[in-house]
C-alpha cells in the first residue's frame, strides 16, 4: 500500500507538472475578437474614420487571427496531451484502485479468517482457562492433601521416634535384665546341677534301701483279702487283731462242706491279711512298693488267685465308671508309674 500511495503521489505530481507547463505557455494578452463583429462604439463610427487604417487593420486582424489560431492550436495540442496524460493517469489510477480493491478484498478475507480464528482461539482460550482453573483447583486440593499427609507423616514420625526411644530404653532395660537373668540362671544352673547330683545320689541310695527293704520283706509274698458284703463270721471266717494283721482264722466245715463244724477255729499265717473293711487304696498302698521296684529296673509280678466270685477282678481292676475311689491295683499302678517317671525325668 505504501508503494501504491507513492505511485499515486508521483502521478499527481506528474499531472501537476503538466498543468504547470501548460500554464507557463505563452498566452495572448486578450481574447482575440471574432471576425466581422464590432462593438457598439465602433458601429457608431463613421466610415471615414475607418478608411485610413483599413489596410493596416486588416493586416493586423489577419495577424491576430493567425496568432489566435496558432495559440488555439497549441492550446488544443496541450489539452490533448493533458487529456492523454490524464487518461493514462486515470488508467493507472484505475489499475491502482483495482489493485487496492483486490488487496482490500484479500485483506477482508484475511480479516474474516483472522476473526474466525480469533473466535476459535477465544473459545480455545476459554477452554484452556477453564482447564487451568480446574488444574489449579486440583493442585490446591492435592497440595492441601499433601500438607495434611505431611503433617500426619510428621506426627507418625514423631510418634515412631518416641516409640523408638522408648523401645531402646526398654531394650536397654531388657538387656540389663537379661544379663542379670543369665547370671541368675548360671548361678541357678550351678545350684541345680549340684542339686541334681545330690538327687541322683539320694535316688541311688533310695534304690538300694528300697531293694534292701524288699529283700527283707521277701521276694515272694502272699496277701489274703476277705470279701466284703456279708458277715464273715457267719461263713466261719475271722480276722483276729494282731500287730501286723497277718493272721486269718477259719472254722472247719462239716463233712458235707455246707455248714461249719462245731469244732475250733483253724489259724493261717500270711504276709498281710485285708479284712472286709479294707479299701482299694489300702490294698494298693501295700503293693505300691512293687511298682517302684519295677521303675527301678526289677521284674515284678502281681497276680490274684481264688475261686470264681471271690473278688479278684474287683481288687485288680475295680468297677468301671464308679469313681476314682474304687479303682483297682492296675490303674493305680499305671498312674504311679507315669507320675514317678515324670519326677525322675525332672531329675535328669
Amino acid at each position: 500500500m505504501v508503494q501504491m500511495t507513492r505511485r499515486t503521489s508521483a502521478d499527481a505530481a506528474h499531472i501537476t507538472d503538466r498543468k504547470r507547463k501548460t500554464g507557463s505557455s505563452p498566452a495572448p494578452d486578450s481574447t482575440p475578437p471574432k471576425r466581422g463583429r464590432l462593438t457598439p462604439s465602433k458601429r457608431g463610427a463613421s466610415s471615414s474614420q475607418l478608411k485610413p487604417i483599413s489596410e493596416s487593420s486588416s493586416k493586423l486582424n489577419r495577424a491576430k487571427s493567425e496568432l489566435t489560431v496558432d495559440s488555439t492550436a497549441v492550446e488544443v495540442a496541450n489539452l490533448k496531451d493533458d487529456l492523454k496524460s490524464s487518461m493514462e493517469d486515470n488508467a493507472g489510477l484505475t489499475k491502482t484502485v483495482e489493485d487496492l480493491q483486490a488487496e482490500r478484498n484479500e485483506l477482508r478475507t484475511a480479516n474474516s479468517e483472522l476473526a474466525s480464528k480469533k473466535t476459535g482461539a477465544a473459545g480455545e482460550m476459554d477452554s484452556i482457562r477453564q482447564h487451568v482453573k480446574e488444574q489449579q483447583a486440583e493442585n490446591a486440593r492435592l497440595k492441601a492433601e499433601q500438607m495434611k499427609q505431611q503433617a500426619e507423616l510428621q506426627a507418625a514420625t514423631a510418634s515412631l521416634e518416641a516409640a523408638r526411644v522408648q523401645a531402646e530404653k526398654e531394650a536397654s532395660e531388657l538387656r540389663a535384665a537379661l544379663f542379670a537373668a543369665r547370671e541368675e540362671v548360671r548361678e541357678q544352673g550351678d545350684t541345680l546341677e549340684e542339686a541334681t547330683e545330690r538327687s541322683r545320689a539320694q535316688e541311688e541310695l533310695r534304690r538300694k534301701m528300697h531293694e534292701t527293704i524288699q529283700d527283707l520283706k521277701g521276694n515272694i509274698r502272699v496277701f489274703c483279702r476277705v470279701k466284703g458284703g456279708s458277715a464273715p463270721t457267719a461263713m466261719g471266717v475271722r480276722c483276729p487283731p494282731t500287730v501286723d494283721s497277718s493272721v486269718l482264722e477259719l472254722l472247719a466245715p462239716d463233712a458235707t462242706g455246707k455248714r461249719p463244724a462245731s469244732g475250733g477255729m483253724m489259724r493261717y499265717q500270711f504276709d498281710r491279711v485285708f479284712d472286709e473293711a479294707t479299701s482299694q487304696a489300702d490294698v494298693f498302698a501295700e503293693v505300691s512298693q512293687l511298682t517302684q521296684s519295677a521303675l527301678d529296673g526289677f521284674k515284678v509280678c502281681i497276680f490274684a488267685y481264688g475261686q470264681t466270685g471271690s473278688g479278684k477282678t474287683f481288687t485288680m481292676d475295680g468297677p468301671r465308671n464308679k469313681g476314682a475311689e474304687v479303682r483297682g491295683v492296675v490303674p493305680r499302678a499305671a498312674e504311679q508309674a507315669f507320675e514317678r517317671a515324670e519326677e525322675l525325668r525332672s531329675l535328669g
